[in-house]
């Protein structure tokens, strides 16, 4: 079960807590000044109520939508936001009429109308753009704002004006709403002020990311406070000359800059003493991963033309590849390599899932998440997957940190591993030897997620393998093509052979079923159990056994 988020838990509790306070302060004849909204310029910590609650709209979208999307497709997500919209406008309109419902003066404008508003809009935006669009669209709207506050003239008024009369918000509010409105001619939660109302929320969008990103829990608390000092600064320095002036609620650029400041300031230290209670609170405690004799099963990735009409097959299918493999062999438990990152042609990998947080080079990513509903399949039947990268130019251990950081909550996952044959393919033809010095500090990065998990190393060549360090990496040989040979079975065997007495006593592994063989593994009764027994009977320290995605439907046929 995912843990929830501990420090924003907090923050809504003390929010609701600072909501109940304000509208019920005991007697509205003697109430203390914080407790009220400031009249109109400036603002009181009762003003911060309802700001917080939109952070806290966008900070939860991330963890909502992703989890929506890892067991529906986006027609069903655009349908739920559309039905939580309207349920949610049509609360507030019911809470604006009630008792009496005088329809020729009700208030159409409101606290949850605004909620259910901003919702909808900052969901479309976070499901169409990534991180760095998201920050943009939040920076336009906020300067779009206080171009229309200050530079469009008010009829009466003219342009610049931001008294409670004669501002542009007011006016608009006036005209599309005159009678419907809080106060008679304007509203706080108004037509044009859902501009900067959409950016706080898109405020806590990108925090949520940041929040979700697998970095070190000192350094996202360090970073929160950093940009909460940013803002305010910003506004400072905008204040000077009137250019940020602050007024009433939503009213201004400067005051939505404001309520950012305070409210990363307080979610980092709230985050900060969940760390310090021994929790990170973005994640569940760190699991126990069983040791394991030997495994059989496949090799997974998302090249679509390995399979039948080009479509990824369903996770029953890939459990009974692994639980069919693994039962050709005695003492073997289910399991298989799982690929969540593809090398592309300009030297990045690009990595199945969305990865929220600042860019990282030769690092790219997919809108929707790929791999959740699978591993989480996997955890209830018991099939142990290693998540390995073909990494082009990427640094290897980011991508340690990024993939195992997202799953590691999964019983299913035992390791990382990386594909050598694509380590720097573009500055080395046939992938970069890897060094003694990286192999170690690869696998103490995986084994800091989890000291349990194993790295393996994958190549047809032993000579790209570290020269001297073993450590507990498991090599994995990939070799295929054995048409030069007049027996390409016994070729197999024998090479295979050389790889487990070059690493031993390592443990290693082997991906065999490759097309360029089928001329020959076809013709045996039983492809995966005839050479994998074979394996067994000549290399002691064989430990792993899988069969590729680029035939596997071949052998073992969809339903």
């Amino acid at each position: 079960m995912q843990k929830r988020l501990s420090s924003l838990d907090a923050f809504r509790g003390i929010t609701i807590a600072g909501m109940i306070l304000v509208n019920n302060p005991g007697s509205w004849s003697h109430v203390y000044p914080p407790l009220l909204h400031s009249e109109w310029n400036g603002w009181t910590p009762t003003d911060l109520i309802f700001p917080f609650f939109l952070f806290i709209v966008g900070v939860a979208l991330t963890f909502s939508l992703e989890k929506q999307l890892n067991v529906h497709d986006r027609r069903y997500v655009y349908l739920k936001i559309a039905r939580r919209t309207l349920i949610l406008f049509g609360l507030g309109l019911f809470l604006s009429g009630f008792p009496y419902y005088n329809l020729a003066k009700i208030r159409i404008p409101g606290v949850l109308q605004r909620i259910a508003v901003v919702y909808c809009i900052a969901s479309v935006i976070t499901l169409n753009t990534r991180v760095k669009g998201q920050a943009w669209t939040m920076a336009g709207l906020l300067l779009l704002y206080w171009g229309l506050m200050k530079l469009i003239p008010v009829p009466g008024h003219g342009a610049g004006d931001l008294s409670a009369t004669g501002n542009l918000a007011a006016f608009v509010d006036n005209k599309l709403l005159h009678g419907h409105i809080w106060k008679e001619t304007w509203d706080p939660e108004g037509v044009l002020s859902t501009i900067p109302a959409v950016a706080t929320t898109l405020s806590g969008v990108l925090t949520g990311h940041w929040l979700r990103s697998g970095r070190d829990k000192q350094e996202i608390a360090g970073w929160m406070f950093v940009a909460g000092w940013i803002a305010i600064v910003v506004v400072l320095a905008g204040a000077h000359g009137n250019f940020v002036p602050q007024t009433y609620l939503h009213q201004d650029l400067g005051n939505a800059i404001v309520r950012v400041f305070f409210t990363l300031l307080l979610v980092t230290n709230l985050f900060l003493a969940g760390c310090k209670k021994g929790e990170n609170p973005t994640s569940p405690p760190e699991k126990k991963t069983p040791r394991l004799s030997r495994v059989a099963g496949f090799r997974a990735s998302r090249i679509l033309q390995s399979y039948p009409n080009r479509e990824f097959p369903p996770k029953e299918y890939w459990q009974k590849v692994a639980e069919q493999m693994s039962g050709k062999f005695t003492e073997t438990q289910p399991g298989g390599i799982w690929i969540v990152g593809l090398y592309q042609s300009d030297g990045s990998v690009r990595l199945n899932f969305p990865v929220y947080g600042t860019p990282f080079d030769h690092i790219r990513s997919i809108l929707d998440e790929q791999n959740e509903a699978y591993l989480s399949y996997f955890d209830q039947k018991g099939i142990n997957v290693w998540l390995q990268v073909e990494p082009g130019l990427a640094d290897v251990d980011t991508l340690i940190s990024i993939v195992l950081n997202r799953y590691k909550n999964h019983s299913s996952v035992v390791g990382f591993g990386v594909d050598v044959e694509w380590y720097q393919t573009s500055l080395h033809a046939g992938g970069k030897k890897v060094s003694d010095a990286e192999a170690e500090c690869w696998e103490q990065k995986v084994k800091a997620v989890n000291p349990d998990y194993t790295l393996f190393l994958k190549h047809y060549s032993k000579s790209r393998m570290p020269p001297a360090y073993r450590g507990d990496l498991i090599f994995v040989d990939d070799s295929q093509d054995f048409s030069y040979s007049a027996d390409p079975f016994h070729e197999m065997i024998n090479e295979y052979s050389d790889w487990g007495t070059e690493f031993f006593p390592n443990k290693v592994a082997f991906q065999y079923g490759y097309p360029n063989d089928r001329f020959w593994w076809s013709k045996l009764s039983d492809p995966p159990g005839d050479i994998g027994n074979a394996l067994l009977q000549n290399i002691s320290n064989c430990f792993g056994l899988f069969w590729v995605d680029f035939t596997v439907t071949e052998v073992f046929p969809l339903d």
